[in-house]
């Protein structure tokens, strides 16, 4: 896991700081670069629910059955199992939403570059509406 970081880092470093790095080769490695990096943020979740996974497991505290101050349980999950499920879930509830932003942020967007984009001024668009007049 730590070669498979450095080298996205090396690899990183060398294609976007270099300044003799061609822009045509910067561009044409980003999506590998944002994949890898994506890749990475994946392995670190599943190392993550690995590890809450191993250590409800050596606890054993969820799903209890027997007897607990002269009361019969069945399936009894205790506040630390609880707690435990409620992280993990929002560690694997993390993962999509934080796949879904930065894959949308790297993303260019085809049908948006017309009018009333950034580079256009919001009245200055060709929508037809300036033209028409009104009889009051």
């Amino acid at each position: 896991m730590c070669a498979f970081v450095a080298i996205q880092w090396l690899g990183s470093f060398v294609v976007f700081f270099y300044p003799g790095a061609e822009s045509n080769v910067r561009v044409s490695i980003a999506p590998y670069h944002i994949a890898i990096g994506l890749s990475i943020i994946g392995l670190v979740v599943a190392t993550v629910e690995a590890g809450i996974l191993e250590k409800l497991a050596f606890n054993g505290s969820c799903n209890v059955s027997g007897e607990l101050n002269g009361k019969a349980l069945k399936g009894y999950m205790a506040p630390d199992c609880v707690l435990g499920n409620v992280i993990g879930l929002l560690v694997a509830l993390t993962l999509p939403a934080l796949v879904v932003t930065i894959w949308h942020s790297k993303q260019k967007e085809l049908g948006k570059l017309a009018a009333g984009d950034e580079t256009t001024p919001l009245l200055l668009g060709s929508s037809g509406d300036e033209n028409t007049e009104v009889d009051v």
